[in-house]
């Protein structure tokens, strides 16, 4: 038996020791989070900034340009954060009634998204080869041809907890007879009438995006990229890993699988001292 042992053991080590590189390549991954609000880019900047800082090369397509440069980020910023929200600082500041938030009219952004794909730095990013690409769940769906172009791992962000209509193509369900829709200001303690209007807004959202939104989105990316690429559909549930903006502690009890990270706090950095009164 400690033969055996050894016959394994030894030819592993050398095998580990030869077969090791001498040092790892950084990998070069695409940030595409070109039609963000000021918030989102906020909560995406330390990840960035994490992934520079460990040696990897970063190109970030971004509609916000980072005030403090990093030696290994590249920005790309072809159209501006007041063309996406206005002269506002959020998109929810812009619209004044729920239901113009829940809805949002996409059809009037298609042109922004035409001129990102028109961009010359953004084409020149459409020839290049990435390791990784992260993209934003908001607006994300036009650029999803992106992802398929590119034949390799991508990893979807989004700043809320995701609703139902993001992760049912997962094969992911969030009750929605106790997990609340992500802009309704229910808890998980609905009475009967919540429950209802959780349950109708949630479906209503699901069909909304899947009769108006996502055919949008297919006929922007097929335009720039070939009629080739298949489905938002197809495309989405091919996707590494989904990061939301939630933690347990702030957020209500949800069913999360495995491929779904919760990363609620990561961008809240390391408190100060108070001052001495």
């Amino acid at each position: 038996m400690q033969l055996a042992y050894f016959q394994v053991f030894i030819p592993t080590c050398l095998l580990l020791l030869i077969g090791t590189p001498a040092h790892v390549e950084p990998a070069k991954i695409l940030f595409l989070i070109p039609m963000s609000t000021r918030s989102e880019k906020h909560m995406f900047s330390p990840l960035i900034t994490k992934l520079a800082s460990n040696g990897h090369n970063l190109t970030v397509v971004t509609n916000i340009a980072d005030k403090v440069g990093h030696a290994n980020v590249t920005e790309i910023v072809p159209i501006s954060v007041d063309e996406v929200c206005g002269s506002v600082s959020d998109i929810g500041a812009s619209q004044s009634l729920f239901w113009d938030i829940v809805f949002l009219d996409m059809k009037p952004l298609m042109s922004l998204v035409d001129k990102i794909y028109d961009h010359p730095e953004f084409k020149t990013v459409l020839r290049q080869k990435f390791d990784l690409i992260f993209t934003n769940l908001f607006f994300g769906q036009a650029f999803y041809g992106v992802m398929y172009k590119n034949r390799g791992p991508f990893i979807l962000l989004h700043s809320l907890p995701v609703a139902n209509y993001f992760l049912k193509d997962w094969g992911h369900v969030a009750p929605p007879s106790h997990v609340p829709y992500p802009l309704l200001e229910f808890t998980d303690k609905m009475n009967f009438r919540e429950r209802v209007v959780n349950f109708l807004v949630d479906w209503a959202t699901y069909f909304h995006s899947e009769m108006v939104d996502i055919p949008l989105f297919e006929e922007v990316y097929r335009k720039h990229l070939g009629r080739e690429v298949p489905s938002v559909k197809e495309i989405q549930k091919n996707a590494s890993l989904m990061m939301m903006n939630t933690n347990y502690l702030t957020t209500y009890h949800r069913p999360v699988m495995p491929d779904v990270i919760e990363i609620g706090g990561m961008h809240c950095k390391e408190a100060k001292p108070l001052p001495e009164v």
